[in-house]
């Protein structure tokens, strides 16, 4: 099987709308962010409508990105859910880039609810540092 290259193919203006909506969704409920070998692990509150919004991510996303591979986990008993987002060399820093994951959270109303539970009650993410690409990372629990 050949290497797929790390490339996004939307236009200019596609990427555009999709950072500020569904992107955008994704950075301001991310509450940890963990940098792999070959991707990253992004940590997410429990419940449904979180969970819609990242299955429509992974739908759109790998029509774009087919270098991608996804991997959703949503932990026993109410845990946090965690996308994984892996590939070829250079995912790391292509993601770091394109997902814009070392910005700010937006704080607008979006179709995954606004709240940080996304129950549309409204308030902050609660936001954990980042870690950037190259930094140490430790198990997920």
């Amino acid at each position: 099987m050949t290497e797929l290259p790390v490339a996004c193919t939307l236009s200019d203006r596609e990427l555009a709308e999709r950072r500020g909506g569904l992107l955008s969704d994704l950075r301001r409920h991310r509450q940890e962010t963990r940098w792999l070998s070959d991707g990253v692990a992004l940590r997410f509150p429990p419940g449904p409508s979180v969970i819609a919004c990242l299955a429509e991510f992974i739908r759109l996303e790998s029509q774009c990105c087919q270098f991608l591979r996804f991997h959703l986990t949503v932990e026993p008993d109410g845990g946090p859910v965690w996308l994984e987002l892996t590939g070829p060399g250079g995912t790391r820093d292509f993601l770091a880039g394109e997902l814009e994951l070392t910005g700010g959270l937006a704080a607008h109303r979006t179709a995954c609810g606004d709240g940080p539970d996304g129950d549309g009650e409204g308030g902050d993410s609660p936001v954990q540092p980042i870690r950037e690409p190259g930094s140490s990372s430790t198990d997920r629990k």
